[in-house]
């Protein structure tokens, strides 16, 4: 995901295009065709295109997911918290989280 700092400034500057999106119920819409975007843009330079696929689904919907919540909530993180926050989770290894997964 090129530039996340990038992509958390430009949605911390639209916070009135998250609330017109959240009170007319258009958010899983929005979010799907960014998402969309998203993952499109970054597979021109993979060479597992598949396994791409799904870990870009991945990391994009959670980003978005985590801004939508952010924003949602009052924006009550600065941006550069939420930045940290969101490279936190990044940056962390999921392994814990195999507990709830059936394997």
């Amino acid at each position: 995901m090129p530039n996340l700092s990038g992509h958390i400034a430009f949605w911390v500057q639209q916070e009135q295009l998250l609330d017109a999106l959240a009170k007319n119920d258009l958010n899983a819409i929005f979010f799907e065709r960014a998402i969309h975007h998203l993952v499109s843009e970054d597979l021109r330079s993979c060479c597992d295109k598949e396994y791409e696929k799904y870990r870009l689904q991945f990391i994009a919907s959670g980003i978005l997911s985590v801004l939508q919540y952010w924003h949602s909530n009052g924006r009550q993180e600065s941006p550069e918290q939420l930045l940290h926050k969101i490279k936190c989770i990044l940056t962390t290894p999921l392994g814990s989280l195999l507990e709830f997964v059936d394997m």
